[in-house]
């Protein structure tokens, strides 16, 4: 029993120190990413031009939904590129620690 809980806490370390270096790195695996950051900043400008009730939806390019940049908009009263990468981060690593027993 110990050892597998010795190995899970390996993986997690694992893991993390991958989202770290994938951050230093500036790690494009998928090379979407480019592509994408056309989209991010389209959202971005429309999540820091207008106001949470008055956003232009038709504007809105993705399809996810906009948790994260509402999530973003409340902790930030301005979204930069630095921001949204840090709580990108911050993201990924919290969900390790949710879905870790």
């Amino acid at each position: 029993m110990k050892k597998i809980n010795f190995i899970n806490y390996i993986f997690c370390a694992l893991i993390i120190t991958s989202f770290i270096f994938g951050l230093l790195f500036q790690e494009n695996s998928s090379g979407g990413a480019q592509n994408d950051l056309q989209h991010v900043i389209n959202n971005i400008n429309l999540f820091n031009t207008f106001d949470l009730k008055n956003i232009p939806w038709i504007k809105y390019e993705s399809s996810s939904l906009p948790l994260f940049y509402i999530l973003l908009k409340f902790f930030f009263s301005e979204i930069k590129e630095s921001n949204l990468i840090l709580m990108n981060l911050f993201f990924s690593i919290t969900t390790v620690f949710i879905f870790f027993q």
